[in-house]
């Protein structure tokens, strides 16, 4: 059984650098993201759909255009989002920041496919329960504590020279083989509602929607619900992951 207040007992020096750090980090995102982020420190509401995937039966992984090996790597040393930082502008920059917070904290464990010259492809985070302390010390009452047979995926990331070559689905699949291989059953994901690419490359590996999570924040205080699925959700869950019909010939 998972022991909770090992994560509340944690060293809290070891969480993520604050939210205004995190502003300052992303002056590239320009001005009008800049405000609306700094806004949401005080009042936001965000819904994120919760992804399961039964990992007893899971299909045959999709290569992408380009060769990916997933490969575990040290958090604290990895320089890839550092090096993106300096191309990233806009949501990406921001998005960039995010990844550099997880792995400042040590967040594990990261998984990165990269290139022949060593240049990174495809980055993400399979958490296993031994590690979800971690992950809930970085980000607090942002995900659900993990039975012993789940691992959640998370912190996907495909770097700007790899985009539009399939590299989420290949490098996404890869970690749940490689789950399944180790005995759990069950591997959770959480996607914001209006991501349309993420979701479709979640489903296209054999996520379905499973709950609504909403974070919300008021005057500086954050909470997380669940909330069940309703027909609203299927309907755009249903319309983010259709398939473009092929172009006839």
């Amino acid at each position: 059984m998972i022991n909770r207040g090992k994560f509340r007992a944690y060293d809290l020096r070891v969480r993520c650098a604050s939210n205004f750090d995190l502003l300052v980090d992303t002056r590239s995102i320009g001005p009008e993201l800049f405000l609306r982020k700094a806004a949401e420190q005080l009042w936001f509401t965000r819904r994120y759909f919760g992804l399961r995937c039964d990992l007893t039966r899971l299909a045959p992984k999709r290569p992408a255009k380009v060769a990916l090996a997933m490969e575990p790597v040290n958090e604290r040393s990895f320089d890839g989002f550092d090096l993106e930082r300096t191309r990233a502008r806009g949501s990406d920059a921001f998005e960039v920041a995010l990844r550099r917070r997880l792995c400042r904290c040590g967040a594990r464990t990261l998984h990165v496919a990269c290139d022949g010259s060593g240049a990174a492809i495809y980055a993400q985070w399979l958490v296993r329960p031994e590690d979800q302390y971690l992950m809930h010390s970085c980000a607090p009452e942002r995900f659900p504590y993990l039975s012993l047979d789940q691992v959640l995926v998370e912190g996907a990331y495909t770097f700007l020279a790899y985009r539009g070559k399939g590299a989420m689905t290949d490098g996404m699949a890869q970690l749940l083989h490689l789950a399944a291989s180790e005995g759990f059953r069950t591997a959770i994901t959480y996607v914001g509602t209006d991501n349309r690419p993420s979701l479709r490359g979640c489903a296209a590996v054999g996520f379905q929607l499973d709950h609504v999570r909403l974070n919300i924040r008021r005057l500086g205080t954050t909470r997380s619900g669940v909330r069940s699925v309703r027909d609203g959700d299927r309907q755009r869950w249903k319309i983010a992951t259709a398939r473009t019909p092929e172009p006839s010939s």
